[in-house]
């Protein structure tokens, strides 16, 4: 997997617990254009704490990529409320 961290655009939805579940996302290629990914599965949901009342939860994915499945991970910071495509 290649380390990317770049900002990206996420559709997510939360579930009657409060669970973030990411569903598709976007990214914006160097030549202006934007890519949309399909997340096919979210593998794993780890909760990391940057501060007092700072986290960051990191989901693996399995997206489809050209017609194969490719592993991601993604960051949404839950205080900037950000999302960072941190690698593929």
């Amino acid at each position: 997997m290649t380390l990317l961290n770049k900002p990206i655009e996420v559709a997510a939805y939360l579930d009657s617990a409060g669970i973030i579940k990411p569903l598709r996302f976007k990214d914006l290629n160097e030549d202006g254009s934007t890519t949309l990914f399909q997340i096919k599965r979210s593998i794993r949901r780890d909760k990391e704490k940057l501060g007092e009342d700072n986290y960051i939860y990191t989901f693996t994915c399995e997206v489809i990529v050209e017609g194969k499945i490719v592993l991601c991970d993604l960051k949404y910071n839950v205080q900037t409320k950000e999302w960072i495509l941190f690698r593929m």
